[in-house]
């Protein structure tokens, strides 16, 4: 792939499969009318895909929802224009989420489907199918103001967490969402669970909020700049700004050093493991992460 015609890195999602380490990324390209190309990377190498939306990705995400087709990957704009791709074979298609949803924020992987949030707290799952269930929490009542959420994980069988603006955590059972008191006013960013059903969230102004169930602590520490990226892998927790990588260690933010070569990003965004890599995904940088090191990939 010619780096020099990608003016910016917009999402990312990763997944491991037979063996091999793959991650697809949305780009937004240098000097074309398309908003939007997509480029799956396998073990250092670069492949590409014929559909280049007019639209602005602002999520990928994947599942797989039947072992024999493999994982099916998709792509969002705020409005619900989408793109996906089934891995095992290439094929392509643009789709809709049908509805008026015109703010989506992001998508998310876990619980066996593809997972989209937007503002006025809306959550929807995609099904094998491809339809999609509006499974949101309460609408905000506008006094409240400006309401959204930001970012969705899975924080046990069945169980959904949402985070968003003012400090907003919800969390999903089947038999509905119950609001978390998460003891900050601060936007919320970004949110990952841990297999053993930790929640880390992360927002503006350095918060992390950390717990469980009616168990919530906002984590003490020097960082003032705004937390854009969370994700557990393995025993590490890995957070990010728009400029840097940290681990979490005994409610501590430590800067990450573990760098080939020196070779650090220069920005960052968002975080994604599968069960064998980090990536860690900014507008002008990709890194991952294998055998203790972080290496750039674009």
């Amino acid at each position: 792939m010619n780096t020099m015609k990608m003016k910016a890195v917009l999402s990312g999602t990763t997944y491991f499969r037979k063996g091999k380490d793959i991650a697809l990324f949305a780009f937004q390209p240098s000097g074309r009318t398309v908003k939007t190309v997509f480029r799956l990377w396998i073990d250092g190498n670069w492949g590409t895909y014929d559909l280049e939306p007019e639209w602005t990705a602002v999520g990928v995400a994947n599942a797989i929802y039947s072992a024999e087709e493999g994982p099916v990957v998709v792509a969002s704009d705020t409005d619900g224009e989408l793109w996906e791709v089934r891995a095992a074979t290439g094929d392509e298609r643009a789709a809709e989420i049908p509805g008026d949803y015109s703010e989506l924020t992001n998508l998310a992987s876990f619980d066996k489907a593809v997972w989209a949030c937007g503002m006025g707290r809306v959550v929807l799952r995609r099904d094998a199918s491809g339809a999609w269930t509006d499974v949101s929490a309460p609408e905000p009542s506008i006094d409240l103001g400006v309401i959204g959420f930001t970012g969705l994980a899975g924080a046990g069988p069945g169980e959904v967490v949402a985070v968003g603006w003012k400090g907003e955590i919800w969390l999903r059972r089947r038999d509905g969402w119950e609001q978390q008191d998460s003891g900050t006013t601060a936007n919320l960013n970004a949110v990952s669970a841990g297999p053993d059903g930790q929640i880390v969230a992360v927002g503006d102004r350095g918060v992390i909020v950390v717990g469980r169930r009616d168990q919530w602590s906002v984590v003490e520490h020097d960082e003032t700049a705004n937390l854009q990226g969370v994700c557990h892998f393995g025993k590490e927790i890995f957070i990010a700004t728009d400029f840097d990588i940290y681990r979490l260690q005994e409610g501590e933010l430590v800067v990450e050093d573990r760098f080939v070569d020196e070779d650090e990003p220069e920005t960052c965004l968002n975080l994604m493991a599968n069960e064998a890599t980090v990536f860690s995904q900014g507008e002008k940088d990709i890194f991952r992460f294998v055998d203790g090191v972080w290496k750039r990939v674009f």
